[in-house]
């Protein structure tokens, strides 16, 4: 059920999701990808901003014209406590969290910014400005070939990388330490990568 005569809108649902194109609903740039799977959403929000609950999926399959990738499970837990926010995420994709206050779009600049300056012919993000953002996130990669093929095809990682970031922007501090086995981008090779920066 969806309850929209509160405030703040109320959900709490199970759905199976057939062959939904990702790509014609804006989600995402590029050739044809599409989902299916079984989703369980319980929370309140009405923005990936301010929601809080729980999101799950099972038997989850992402299928493009080259290949299809399964996402076996997926639990997202989101709770805010006095103004400070935190995401859990468990999957065969990442484990992990991030906590603090943050945004979506800051959390993409920021993985951006991470990848361009571990990568130097990597492109930045387009703006220069900081986001205001007042966080620290630890992840531990999965199968990380999913999001390679849907966000940085050039891209590869192997699994059991870790990255932790801290970002206060008031503070101006800014502390990345990465991990891995191996990482590929285009013809940049890197085996035992250790990287640990600060600003």
């Amino acid at each position: 059920a969806i309850d929209f005569t509160q405030k703040i809108p109320q959900y709490n649902f199970q759905a199976e999701v057939r062959h939904i194109d990702l790509v014609e609903l804006n989600l995402l740039e590029g050739d044809y990808t599409s989902m299916s799977g079984m989703f369980s959403l319980n929370g309140q929000g009405s923005s990936l901003d301010d929601f809080e609950g729980n999101i799950s999926s099972d038997e989850v399959l992402i299928c493009t014209n080259q290949e299809e990738y399964p996402i076996q499970h997926l639990e997202l837990e989101s709770k805010n406590n006095e103004g400070l926010r935190r995401i859990e995420i468990a999957s065969n994709i990442a484990n992990g969290y991030v906590e603090g206050n943050f945004n979506a779009a800051g959390l993409e600049r920021g993985f951006r910014q991470i990848l361009a300056d571990i990568i130097p012919s990597l492109e930045a993000p387009k703006s220069n400005k900081k986001a205001k953002e007042d966080f620290k996130m630890e992840l531990v990669l999965g199968d990380f070939e999913l999001i390679s093929v849907l966000f940085i095809p050039e891209l590869h990682i192997t699994p059991k990388s870790r990255l932790f970031l801290e970002m206060n922007d008031q503070s101006t501090v800014f502390d990345i330490v990465f991990t891995a086995d191996t990482l590929q981008y285009m013809d940049y090779y890197a085996t035992g990568l250790i990287s640990d920066m600060q600003y």
